[in-house]
């Protein structure tokens, strides 16, 4: 299993990309992921345990002021079990 070393990440701020200026698709990560969540009945707490992230990541995420990496975009819709290009792009069917 990865270990949290091995995801990256970048906060909101100086250096971080607003989801507007992400490629098309990205907008709605959070979104996705937060809805994904409360579907499968988990917590923010749940879902980082599961794919080894923090809940401060997972609620940065949902709330966009956060991103992913695509490495840690694969880790949590493994941990979700769901189709990774569904998540990240929000094309074809979870």
């Amino acid at each position: 299993m990865p270990r949290m070393s091995d995801y990256e990440y970048q906060p909101f701020g100086q250096s971080a990309v607003h989801w507007r200026e992400l490629p098309a698709g990205l907008e709605g990560f959070g979104a996705r992921l937060k809805q994904l969540r409360q579907s499968a009945g988990l917590t923010q707490l749940a879902l980082a345990e599961r794919a080894e992230l923090t809940p401060a990541f997972i609620s940065q995420i949902e709330t966009g002021i956060g991103r992913p990496s695509y490495r840690s975009a694969l880790i949590l819709a493994a941990a979700l079990s769901v189709d990774p290009h569904w998540l990240i792009s929000g094309e074809g069917h979870p």
